[in-house]
């Protein structure tokens, strides 16, 4: 159990500094719409994670 939590973590923080740093990569082209989509839904997909984060330590807690 301890190790499975470890590796959740691990991922977890992998992930976050991955996503942290993707938007720097996205072109700065104005034109490009799927890029302006992405950007757009980028801070929902960071606020599912913490949900799913919460979620998880919730049932941990049980």
């Amino acid at each position: 159990m301890i190790m499975w939590a470890g590796i959740a973590v691990i991922i977890t923080v992998i992930f976050s500094f991955w996503l942290l740093n993707f938007p720097s990569q996205i072109p700065q082209n104005q034109n490009d719409e799927a890029a302006a989509n992405l950007k757009q839904e980028l801070p929902g997909v960071w606020q599912a994670l913490k949900s799913q984060v919460g979620e998880l330590k919730n049932l941990w807690r049980k």
